[in-house]
């Protein structure tokens, strides 16, 4: 592993234990180094961050099937998020995006697109 290269196997198993499994990067560290493999939770940001770069394609054409829908469906979740600088939580925003036109005779796949911003942004991008 020292000098070594992920594979896209490895970063989506990462992103997965991130954001589905809500895992964060200094507890992923940590199981790896009882492992015996010392990866720095700034690596495997660096990793999350490149591979959403190369995802963005994708998010694009998602937010721009969205913006066509003859009906979107929302759902907005306040959350508390860790706030390090201050030790304390501070809320943050998810919102769930949704368009599924299966149950009104459409025949487009169902599609969702998940965005998530502190609180006081102005608006969903």
């Amino acid at each position: 592993m020292p000098g070594g290269l992920p594979t896209e196997l490895f970063i989506a198993w990462i992103i997965v234990s991130k954001f589905g499994d809500h895992l964060p990067f200094y507890r992923q560290a940590e199981i790896f180094k009882r492992q015996g493999i010392d990866l720095d939770r700034g690596t495997l940001g660096n990793w999350v961050g490149r591979a959403c770069f190369h995802l963005m394609p994708i998010i694009n054409h998602m937010k721009a099937h969205l913006r066509g829908a003859d009906r979107i469906f929302v759902d907005e979740t306040r959350a508390p998020v860790l706030d390090p600088g201050r030790k304390a939580t501070k809320s943050g925003f998810f919102w769930a995006v949704v368009s599924d036109d299966r149950g009104h005779g459409g025949a487009d796949p169902p599609i969702v697109l998940f965005h998530y911003a502190p609180a006081g942004a102005k608006n969903i991008r």
